[in-house]
């Protein structure tokens, strides 16, 4: 639940020209809320606002319900380029690099740092102030976070995620955001 002061709009809400927002996103403020270049950010995300701003680098998925936010502690959620969040996973006033996965329901948890080239499993929780090192994978086992370096494979993620999003994206594609979701205007220049 988002406290009362956070039902307040953006100070100010910067969506990039070519970035497909839905209508159906929940942005709170009172603070600023940026949208990178070529991002999507599908129904029922929230990004919250309330402590500090919220920033999304340039190519990102924001699938449905995930939810961006700041803490008190940690007044700033940045998002690096390139990176897929999952249905359902949580950044809490974290700091997270490029070409990254976050997995569904993963929960990255406050202070945390995310490398570049990391993958945070399904249900996997890092705990507040928790560093993952480039190229680094988090998987949740037996309710448990286990953490192991992983062969370095960001070429491979920039070629799934331009594919990814070019089907998001393209209008003539089936799955283009546009024919299926009311949007948001663009607001940057």
């Amino acid at each position: 639940m988002v406290e009362t002061e956070a039902a307040q709009q953006p100070a100010q809400l910067r969506i990039a020209e070519d970035a497909v927002v839905s209508k159906d996103v929940e942005i709170v403020g009172p603070h600023a809320v940026e949208i990178g270049p070529r991002c999507v950010v599908q129904p029922r995300s929230r990004l919250v606002a309330s402590h500090g701003p919220v920033i999304i680098g340039a190519e990102c998925i924001v699938e449905e319900l995930v939810v961006i936010q700041t803490t008190p502690e940690h007044p700033q959620a940045q998002i690096g380029s390139r990176n897929l969040l999952k249905v359902g996973c949580k950044v809490q006033g974290a700091s997270v690099g490029d070409n990254n996965t976050l997995d569904i329901r993963a929960n990255v948890g406050p202070g945390c740092v995310v490398g570049n080239g990391c993958t945070v499993g399904a249900t996997a929780t890092l705990a507040t102030d928790t560093q993952l090192a480039d190229n680094h994978a988090a998987f949740c086992v037996d309710g448990e976070t286990r953490i192991h370096a992983v062969r370095p494979a960001q070429e491979d993620h920039i070629l799934l995620m331009e594919r990814h999003l070019s089907s998001l994206l393209d209008d003539d594609s089936k799955s283009a955001l546009r024919k299926h979701h009311k949007l948001l205007s663009p607001t940057a220049s």
